[in-house]
């Protein structure tokens, strides 16, 4: 069983596409379809089936999936072993983060990360949740950083940070000089949110339905840049996370009181693929997450992560 065939069976099955796959290993189409077959005759039965356009994944390759990101991740790590012990370490880091984070935390953590190992480089991927799942498992990025709530049975999740939930406000709002509210009081508003694709919006429902908030005046805006804008010209109100208002707060342009409702404090995750061991620049950056002061950094009028 050659590993080639392996990869280019996880392709195939994480794209849902022979053509997809070829472009992602720089292959053609048939050579990709004779890898999946050869690997199949080997077998004695399917791994995948075409439905019209797409293809699905047969209860076999279901079941023969999570043991091929084990042996792509195990090769991984011993081209990597070998490489740390021939003194040729990577000096890049692969870093995921989602669109927030990657916006309002991101940045400190790799001013810190930089004074720390210099000479290292980093490779960054922003997306959404999904987008990160995916760079994980196929070891496109080593750790990732984002709000996901579902567990996955193939990642180690560490929390390292949890951050008040607010609402923006204009300044003159009757609600801004508040020291907390409650979210039941955004009732009536007209609510700018994050699309749906967003853990942190999914979150965030998932807080304001629990108080019984109806979102039926919801408008929804793919970046969190152009919502603050918009609450800034008086046309609605928001609730992101704390973090990602802090310059706005001490600058005055935004007021950002509190949720006072219980579970309104966002937790933020770093994950990694749980059968592969972290580089050591990875490491470096793991040590620093779990250095950063819970409960005392991103909070309103706060941009600035604080380490211990």
């Amino acid at each position: 069983m050659q590993l080639q065939h392996l990869r280019t069976f996880y392709e195939v099955a994480a794209s849902g596409s022979f053509t997809r796959a070829a472009e992602k290993l720089y292959l053609s189409q048939p050579a990709v379809t004779q890898q999946v077959q050869a690997l199949e005759a080997e077998l004695g039965f399917p791994l995948l089936e075409r439905i019209g356009r797409r293809v699905r994944v047969t209860p076999a390759g279901d079941a023969l999936l999570p043991y091929t990101l084990r042996l792509m991740a195990l090769l991984e790590e011993a081209v990597s072993a070998a490489r740390e012990a021939a003194g040729r370490a990577a000096q890049t880091l692969r870093l995921g983060a989602g669109d927030t984070v990657a916006t309002y935390v991101l940045p400190d953590l790799i001013r810190v990360f930089h004074a720390r190992r210099p000479e290292a480089a980093l490779r960054l991927v922003v997306g959404n949740s999904d987008r990160l799942l995916d760079a994980v498992l196929a070891n496109e990025v080593e750790l990732a950083i984002w709000a996901r709530q579902e567990p996955h049975h193939l990642l180690l999740q560490r929390p390292f940070l949890r951050t008040p939930l607010v609402a923006v406000l204009q300044p003159d709002d009757p609600l801004a000089s508040r020291s907390s509210i409650w979210a039941r009081e955004l009732q009536g508003r007209r609510l700018l949110l994050r699309g749906r694709a967003s853990a942190i919006r999914r979150f965030i429902d998932e807080v304001l339905q629990r108080a019984g908030l109806e979102l039926n005046d919801v408008v929804e805006m793919d970046h969190l840049e152009a919502i603050k804008r918009t609450v800034e010209a008086g046309y609605g109100a928001t609730v992101t996370p704390a973090f990602a208002v802090s310059r706005e707060v001490a600058q005055g342009t935004l007021a950002a009181p509190p949720l006072a409702d219980p579970g309104a404090e966002l937790p933020l995750y770093y994950v990694h693929y749980a059968h592969r061991r972290l580089s050591p620049l990875a490491q470096v950056l793991v040590e620093l997450l779990a250095d950063v002061k819970p409960g005392t950094a991103l909070r309103p009028g706060s941009d600035t992560l604080q380490f211990s």
